[in-house]
């Protein structure tokens, strides 16, 4: 994750990193797979444990080479041991921000930003720094939560309030939760010209992802964001542990399932 003196919301417990870490180019960046070259220089930006960095230099390990970067530090030091474990001499690992890029002008064919550009501000800033370190005709790769859309069956009206106060939590660390359908306009603004756009579902499904996702959720109100969400007065005490208990309970349902909505963009710089 990158960012700009902004709190990543969802945090960086070791339930949400080793999800992370599942993370493969064939499911998460089929958008891009039409667009890679075995000559590619890429940065994946906000690269968290570089699970996608990863396999991006398994498949273009014949002259390519790819960078992960993450202002998160934790995580880069595991990414490049197991890098040095599978024998990737193509792959490296480096902290930094996307809004000030440690990296020459036109110096990569392809930028990659997953999940990252919905969770900071001013979202501009950062494409026009990508634009900076892409070549001329290099791409840039997003992928990004449109929260709006996601499927959560079933609803009630207690799970529509405890929705309502996750989405204000993300207002205010600086995300848009519905940038996924934004991408084409920010792109168009910032000059880059619009290859494909596509959509596609994070699903969780079985009984073990419904009850993670849920525990996630509750951890998100109960523990990770629980002052800012009393300081600010978003809910009491006693709302927050009807909120929780009402995700413990939708949880519990044997039909509950969740598909975590992604809009998808890949573009060129004109």
């Amino acid at each position: 994750m990158t960012g700009q003196n902004l709190n990543y919301s969802g945090g960086y417990s070791n339930h949400t990193l080793s999800q992370f870490s599942t993370r493969t180019i064939a499911r998460e960046g089929a958008f891009l797979l039409p667009y890679l070259r075995d000559d590619m220089s890429i940065l994946d930006c906000g690269c968290g444990p570089g699970s996608l960095s990863l396999d991006l230099a398994k498949r273009l390990q014949k002259t390519g080479n790819i960078i992960g970067m993450d202002i998160q530090a934790g995580q880069l030091a595991a990414a490049q041991e197991q890098a040095e474990q599978c024998g990737l001499d193509n792959v490296q690992f480096l902290q930094g921000s996307v809004f000030s890029l440690p990296f020459p002008e036109q110096y990569f064919d392809c930028v990659l930003a997953h999940a990252v550009l919905y969770h900071i501000p001013n979202p501009e800033k950062a494409l026009q720094e990508i634009s900076r370190v892409l070549k001329p005709e290099g791409i840039v790769a997003l992928r990004d939560a449109d929260m709006y859309a996601d499927i959560i069956y079933p609803r009630n009206s207690t799970l529509d309030a405890a929705w309502n106060l996750i989405y204000q939590v993300f207002a205010l660390n600086g995300a848009n939760i519905a940038f996924g359908r934004e991408q084409k306009g920010q792109l168009l603004a910032q000059g880059f010209s619009p290859l494909s756009l596509s959509a596609s579902f994070d699903m969780f499904t079985s009984a073990q992802e419904v009850s993670d996702y849920a525990r996630f959720w509750i951890d998100f109100m109960g523990s990770l964001h629980k002052n800012l969400i009393l300081e600010h007065q978003l809910a009491s005490e006693n709302e927050l542990n009807i909120f929780m208990q009402a995700f413990t309970d939708w949880a519990a349902r044997p039909e509950a399932y969740c598909a975590r909505a992604r809009c998808e963009a890949v573009a060129v710089k004109a």
